[in-house]
């Protein structure tokens, strides 16, 4: 297994990150499956182990869109996982339109062009144990919603303070998955 991550705010093994971060957490990273397959967006999750094995295979469902707070752009990706005889789960992240971040460009990039989304779930002892294949079907809404609003710059403090302005509209995750299945949000709905 091959993982690649560079960015100005963290470098090193996505696993080292996800292993000092919370349960539920999912974290973005480009890798390969294998060293003689393409760089891929991999979203890693961090997940009890006792719950990784019940997690359903079909029922699983990313949304994702542009919600837009003072003059930023955000697009919050939202992943709702099915478990065997346990409440459904939700998880997210948020990807920034920033011109000067090459890290966030790359992972546009790369995340237009795979056809697959990768879920690796990390359990207690920071290890891989278990990876699903979902159909991309938001990397080309993503490549159509790249140029948005491209001249605009921001600060991250500036993201963090939208982010949050969206936290108040939304107060749960589930919230936000749901909001992002109306007709009137610039989305792509249900990989």
């Amino acid at each position: 297994m091959v993982m690649l991550v560079s960015s100005e705010d963290w470098q090193g093994d996505p696993r080292e990150v996800l292993n000092t971060s919370p349960i539920g957490s999912m974290l973005p990273f480009m890798g390969r499956q294998t060293f003689d397959s393409p760089i891929e967006v991999i979203f890693g999750i961090r997940e009890e182990s006792c719950r990784i094995p019940f997690v359903k295979n079909n029922p699983i469902k990313i949304r994702t869109g542009v919600l837009e707070e003072v003059g930023v752009y955000l697009i919050p990706i939202v992943l709702r996982l099915c478990y065997e005889g346990s409440p459904t789960e939700y998880f997210e992240n948020w990807l920034n339109i920033y011109p000067s971040d090459s890290f966030a460009a790359e992972i546009f990039r790369v995340l237009y062009r795979q056809r697959r989304i990768v879920l690796q779930f990390f359990g207690e002892s920071g290890q891989i144990e278990r990876i699903l294949f979902l159909s991309n079907n938001i990397g080309y809404w993503l490549g159509l919603n790249l140029t948005l609003n491209s001249q605009q710059e921001w600060s991250y403090d500036e993201f963090d303070q939208a982010r949050e302005q969206i936290y108040r509209r939304f107060t749960t995750i589930k919230e936000l998955f749901c909001y992002l299945g109306l007709p009137q949000v610039r989305k792509v709905v249900d990989s």
